[in-house]
């Protein structure tokens, strides 16, 4: 989708290297000082923003603005980016030990189930429109996002040390 959407705001094909490069930049930037930005605002408010940074990407993607489309496609990156370590993080904190592969790789699992059967979707609807493909997505992620509220009120305020509660489980 990025491609037609860069094409559609006027931005040149070739300068598409370019700017995915300046976007994995960007998102190795925020990588770098996301334990900086955790710290900061805490690990609830800093997944709710790589959360937010892709549904705002996506967002922007939709406005046929060249800047808009660039802007958002560099968000989408570092949303992709900033999201993994933290989920990580919070996945070794809440899940036990004893279950944390088994658990991880039925989730892995599943979002590439769920992955496969979406992607066919998301190219279908890119082929009537991309901007309103784009801006489903958006829709998606911040539902999405929303939805977390809840799991992180529950699980990333939780101060008992690691090791109690791995021994919950069993």
């Amino acid at each position: 989708m990025n491609q037609p959407l860069f094409a559609a705001s006027g931005v040149p094909v070739a300068a598409w290297g370019f700017i995915a490069a300046g976007a994995q930049l960007a998102a190795a930037f925020y990588n770098h000082w996301a334990g900086w930005i955790e710290a900061a605002i805490g690990r609830k408010r800093a997944l709710l923003l790589a959360m937010g940074c892709g549904a705002a990407g996506f967002g922007l993607m939709a406005v046929p603005h060249s800047v808009c489309v660039i802007s958002g496609f560099v968000l989408v990156v570092i949303g992709m980016h900033a999201r993994g370590p933290i989920t990580l993080a919070v996945a070794n904190q809440v899940i036990p030990k004893a279950r944390r592969a088994t658990v991880l790789n039925i989730a892995s699992s599943f979002g590439s189930l769920v992955g496969i059967a979406v992607n066919p979707i998301i190219g279908a609807a890119a082929d009537v429109s991309a901007r309103l493909t784009v801006a489903g997505i958006a829709a998606v992620l911040i539902g999405v996002a929303v939805s977390w509220i809840p799991v992180a009120n529950r699980y990333l305020d939780d101060r008992r040390p690691p090791a109690e509660r791995d021994d919950d489980a069993d």
